[in-house]
């Protein structure tokens, strides 16, 4: 399952969003890859991360790094950094896995892969180096399906 967040009127906190866009537009992906936009979390969303075995998250991953800084997190990593910077999205899949975590197993693998934001303010464009990062980013999330056997090749008009 990979799950896009952030908000797309807000500058480059949707990297997530606009990151899931490009894969769905530039990749196949086979039918066991499950896509969501997360933008507006809802409860229907819950149920679905809380019974898959892979999650990877898209989103806009502020660790104080230059912007356009790629970043990868996984497992336990995930979970922390969300606590420690809650946005709404966030919040909502983090409690879904935190209570998953109480009441049952979480996914097997959990990653978020995501691009340092520069400016996150009222606007519907992505900075310049968010763009930038965009490709590579989805290269990683493209391995990262690949080795868990699930192959997301390049449509063959983007090869």
């Amino acid at each position: 399952m990979v799950v896009g967040l952030g908000t797309r009127l807000m500058g480059d906190d949707a990297i997530g969003l606009a990151l899931l866009d490009h894969l769905r537009e530039q990749f196949d992906l086979t039918g066991d890859v499950l896509t969501l936009d997360g933008e507006a979390w809802t409860t229907h969303l819950t149920p679905l991360v809380r019974s898959a075995r892979r999650v990877i998250i898209l989103a806009a991953l502020d660790l104080k790094e230059r912007p356009g800084t790629l970043i990868v997190l996984e497992g336990p990593a995930v979970l922390a950094h969300f606590t420690e910077h809650p946005t709404a999205p966030w919040c909502a899949v983090c409690e879904s896995l935190d209570e998953e975590q109480l009441h049952g197993p979480v996914p097997l693998e959990l990653v978020a892969i995501g691009v340092q934001p520069g400016p996150v303010a009222l606007g519907l464009e992505l900075s310049p180096s968010a763009r930038a990062a965009l490709e590579a980013a989805a290269t990683l999330v493209s391995e990262r399906l690949g080795a868990w056997g699930l192959p997301c090749e390049p449509h063959l008009s983007h090869a």
